[in-house]
């Protein structure tokens, strides 16, 4: 899935992490790997503008791995979830001033290779995009 992302072959990716989700051993990959999986197919959902699934996807994370978005690298997953989570409450709408500070304050607090390693992701380019207008992962 990777692979594809990087290539930009989003639909490609989401199909593969699909798969990968449905698998029968998947449910005994640990929850941080899963959590990275999932926050990679919300990158590549709202890539794609899937926003419907984006928001359930978002809940599901919540709910699923709260721990370990409190616990990871300084807070990093909880501030991940709740500028995503204000991105997709604006889809549609113009960029606001508060969404366009909210995104930059979290880029200045953490550092791309901290995201990167939260998770598979290019969170910080992907949201440095919504700061410049660009459809986010083009």
């Amino acid at each position: 899935a990777i692979c594809y992302f990087d290539q930009r072959q989003y639909k490609k990716g989401l199909r593969a992490i699909v798969r990968a989700k449905l698998h029968e051993g998947s449910d005994r990959i640990g929850p941080a790997f899963r959590m990275r999986i999932a926050l990679t197919e919300i990158s590549a959902r709202i890539t794609v503008e899937d926003f419907e699934v984006v928001e359930r996807l978002l809940l599901e994370v919540r709910k699923d791995y709260a721990d370990l978005l409190a616990e990871t690298l300084n807070g990093v997953g909880l501030d991940l979830i709740q500028v995503l989570t204000e991105i997709n409450d604006q889809i549609g709408l113009p960029m606001t001033d508060r969404l366009r500070e909210r995104i930059e304050s979290f880029l200045n607090q953490h550092s791309p290779q901290t995201l990167e390693n939260f998770s598979f992701a290019d969170y910080h380019s992907l949201l440095q995009a919504k700061i410049e207008g660009r459809k986010m992962g083009a």
